[in-house]
């Protein structure tokens, strides 16, 4: 499957490399110093996003959030871009959720996450991951 992202008429982005998906839905937010195309990938529930800058006319791969939106136990999935909140902080930009979601690990299995039990921060061409009082990439 090879999806198009398209605005104003222009050929953004064509992406190929996406796995097994079945969608891959493009959403832009904007900020005072960034211009982000946040693409929401999955099959039959979404999984994630995939967050690209879009700067002097360039498309640059920033990094996937593997994110479930919900709790592993109901299904009841929402789009992640429902859960997720981008908050412009000038220089930098504060990616959060305002919703419970969920990660598989290596054997498949889910574990819930609280919306507050973390955050990602956006700076210059890096999106790091902050969880308490540590970082990691």
């Amino acid at each position: 499957m090879t999806t198009t992202f398209e605005r104003g008429g222009k050929v953004l982005l064509t992406e190929t490399d996406f796995g097994d998906a079945d969608f891959y839905q493009p959403h832009f937010v904007k900020t005072r110093k960034y211009d982000l195309l946040v693409a929401e990938i999955g099959a039959d529930l979404p999984w994630g996003v995939r967050i690209y800058n879009l700067k002097n006319g360039n498309v640059q791969y920033l990094d996937t959030l593997d994110i479930y939106p919900g709790d592993d136990y109901t299904y009841d999935s929402t789009d992640v871009v429902d859960i997720i909140q981008f908050t412009d902080l000038g220089e930098r930009v504060k990616i959060s959720f305002t919703g419970p979601h969920y990660w598989l690990d290596e054997k498949g299995i889910g574990h819930d996450i609280a919306k507050d039990a973390y955050y990602y921060e956006l700076t210059a061409d890096s999106i790091v991951k902050v969880e308490g009082n540590k970082t990691e990439k």
